[in-house]
């Protein structure tokens, strides 16, 4: 019986994630608009095959993935990362 009745009084902390989440969204949508709207109705497929100087609008589309890996790798990395700074604590 002294198993049973081992309790630890501690204080539970619980993480709050939610913004990975919404940055991991956020990101899907951003691949979305920029395949409806940039590159013109074209699928995943199409896009990743398409030749470069036969495809249209470069700059927003490199801007666009750009801005999703680095969302998606600082996500990644902040999970591992047990310090967070004091200026992004404010």
């Amino acid at each position: 019986m002294p198993g049973l009745l081992n309790f630890k009084n501690e204080v539970r902390i619980p993480e709050n994630n939610d913004w990975v989440v919404f940055i991991l969204i956020g990101c899907l949508f951003l691949y979305i608009f920029m395949m409806n709207v940039i590159e013109r109705e074209a699928n995943l497929k199409d896009f990743l095959l398409q030749k470069y100087y036969d495809a249209s609008n470069n700059l927003p589309s490199w801007i666009i993935t750009s801005i999703v890996t680095v969302s998606s790798l600082s996500v990644l990395v902040s999970q591992y990362i047990p310090i967070i700074p004091k200026y992004v604590a404010d």
